[in-house]
């Protein structure tokens, strides 16, 4: 008899399922600083290179020209700034700067009069992708910062330029908004808590993994944002993907009690073929590695269920998780003067968005089983299971190839 806990997702899974079959990547953002100084507003604009390819659906563009001039016709006319309702004036106007390995970067200046409130106006990606967000970050002449959030509801804010920068509350509030909104928008996150919820029988159970997760994502986490460790993100995202696809498989393993190594070995030597003779996808080491750890990982699960095992796999999938966390962290910056209580404070959001996407799993779950009979249930349970998988294996190939 398969357990109840265990079949208990589907529809939260379906739900999940709807949103990510709407965009092609898990993560829509962009990322800028704006920085004040003797009348100047120097501005650098930052996104993933990948995500300048949804530009195709602006047809007001050439998308036959390069990542970076695609930017930068979309972002003209549609970053408008001003000081006390004073539009700035375009001094030198967005063009390219070097940039971090996968990422497209700008810059511009503007010349704007000293006043008490700057308005930040941003149109860019919302109109094609509508859950995108844009993480802004304000450098005050006093070198005091503040972060907002820009969406497709609220494209417009206001930031306080007279007072020396925000309180420590304020500051922490801040950090804690994006940590919850960045989990919140995380599908892939979302999706492998999920995985870990379908392998749980029992509640002690399902404490001992996302107690893991939760370790390993948060020393990860303030590692990379630190600028201690600063591993290829590339890669990372594709190994986000693939953690799902082995957590999905453990189970599949389990329900059928077969050994599913020799197709993971299959797949992963047709992955090596075609990096061989088309040069696509991640880096021959990386594969070797990867199929290593799947190799081992699902020998390892295959008959046990210890929890000390189960936790420290959880904890080492935490570790790859925690650098997706980190993103938007490196991206916009941490207050030098109070970089301890953002860093706290984020990963207090991320756990908060954790906790609630947990709590509204568990309130589906319920009523999901309540409703449903032990046939119901077991269809679910294959139903879950594949669709998780086929999740996974999408982000990882998408973001291997890509």
């Amino acid at each position: 008899m398969i357990s109840k806990r265990t079949s208990m997702f589907l529809l939260l899974c379906l739900t999940f399922f709807y949103q990510v079959s709407a965009s092609a990547h898990t993560r829509s953002q962009s990322f800028s600083q704006w920085q004040i100084n003797d009348g100047k507003l120097f501005v650098s604009f930052n996104v993933l290179s990948r995500e300048i390819t949804r530009l195709a659906a602006d047809a007001s563009i050439d998308v036959r020209k390069e990542l970076s001039q695609l930017l930068i016709e979309h972002l003209n006319g549609k970053i408008q700034v001003s000081i006390d309702d004073k539009t700035c004036q375009i001094i030198t106007p967005l063009h390219t700067l070097p940039a971090s390995k996968g990422y497209t970067r700008l810059e511009a200046e503007l010349n704007c009069q000293s006043g008490e409130a700057m308005q930040l106006e941003i149109n860019g990606f919302f109109d094609i992708v509508p859950s995108h967000l844009h993480y802004a970050r304000v450098i005050r002449a006093s070198g005091e910062t503040s972060e907002i959030v820009l969406s497709d509801a609220t494209r417009k804010q206001t930031v306080n330029l007279t007072n020396k920068g925000e309180s420590y509350w304020q500051t922490a509030k801040t950090y804690i908004d994006l940590g919850i909104e960045h989990i919140l928008i995380g599908t892939d996150h979302l999706v492998f808590l999920l995985a870990l919820l379908l392998l749980c029988r029992k509640l002690s159970q399902a404490l001992i993994l996302i107690t893991g997760f939760t370790l390993g994502h948060s020393i990860t986490l303030s590692l990379s944002v630190l600028g201690w460790l600063q591993p290829n993100m590339t890669t990372i995202e594709a190994l986000i993907g693939f953690s799902i696809v082995l957590v999905a498989l453990e189970k599949i393993q389990k329900l059928n009690n077969k050994d599913v190594v020799k197709y993971v070995a299959a797949a992963m030597f047709a992955l090596v073929l075609l990096k061989l003779m088309v040069n696509i996808g991640l880096p021959l080491f990386s594969l070797f590695g990867i199929s290593l750890v799947a190799i081992c990982y699902l020998l390892l699960v295959k008959n046990s269920n210890n929890q000390s095992t189960q936790f420290l796999l959880t904890t080492a999938f935490g570790f790859i998780h925690g650098f997706g966390f980190a993103e938007v962290l490196r991206e916009i910056g941490l207050p030098s003067a109070k970089l301890g209580l953002a860093l706290l404070s984020f990963n207090i959001g991320v756990e908060l968005g954790q906790l609630l996407a947990l709590c509204l799993m568990g309130s589906i779950a319920f009523i999901f089983v309540k409703l449903s009979n032990s046939k119901s249930q077991k269809i679910a349970t294959v139903a879950t299971v594949n669709i998780v998988l086929g999740l996974g294996s999408y982000w990882f190939i998408l973001r291997s190839i890509g």
